[in-house]
């Protein structure tokens, strides 16, 4: 918990810091701020949401997301029944965002600098999942789970199936991966669109 407490008050000097700054470096800097709480899984204050719409409305889109998707995460850790569940809920995760991460990069379709954008804030979902589960695992109700075995042993068998949509086949991964590709896709489309008509 000390380590979460001392990123929390690193960020919070950064934004002592950024009251300073006016124009192009307190973007920068908001943008900064964002990411590294988004990458720990700390959540936005209200004051950073309205700076990020504000700055970039697109940014604050995909943070909103992140932010999101982090909350889900965070819940399907807590339904987890076995210690080994979370371990394997960790991976899934993972190689979703890794996946989706993948369409992306190999697309020649999108320009470079949307591709810039949209890995840094997959990059930043990679790092919340390794940091949520991190600090999962060092709570109580980690603590209390039990093993697979354990389990097992107590209630007769461990059936993955009833878990909702935690352990999908690499197929149902793929879909959802394209699914997220062709979203991008289309904003990609109406970027160019937007810039083309000034």
């Amino acid at each position: 918990m000390k380590n979460i407490q001392d990123k929390v008050s690193a960020i919070n000097l950064q934004k002592e810091v950024m009251e300073q700054y006016n124009g192009t470096d307190r973007e920068n800097i908001i943008y900064q701020i964002t990411y590294e709480k988004l990458q720990n899984g700390i959540g936005l204050s209200e004051e950073e949401r309205e700076a990020l719409l504000q700055n970039n409305p697109e940014a604050y889109r995909r943070a909103m997301s992140v932010e999101k998707e982090n909350e889900d995460y965070r819940l399907k850790l807590k339904k987890c029944r076995t210690k080994e569940e979370v371990q394997r809920i960790e991976e899934e995760y993972r190689k979703q965002k890794l996946l989706g991460l993948s369409l992306i990069e190999n697309n020649e379709e999108i320009p470079v600098e949307n591709k810039l954008e949209h890995t840094l804030f997959k990059d930043a979902k990679v790092s919340a999942i390794k940091n949520i589960t991190r600090q999962f695992i060092e709570s109580e109700a980690y603590e209390k789970l039990p093993t697979d075995t354990e389990y097992i042993e107590k209630f007769g068998n461990l059936s993955f199936e009833e878990t909702e949509g935690i352990h999908e086949g690499v197929e149902v991964q793929y879909v959802r991966a394209r699914k997220g590709y062709a979203k991008v896709r289309h904003l990609a489309e109406e970027e160019e669109e937007s810039q083309e008509k000034f």
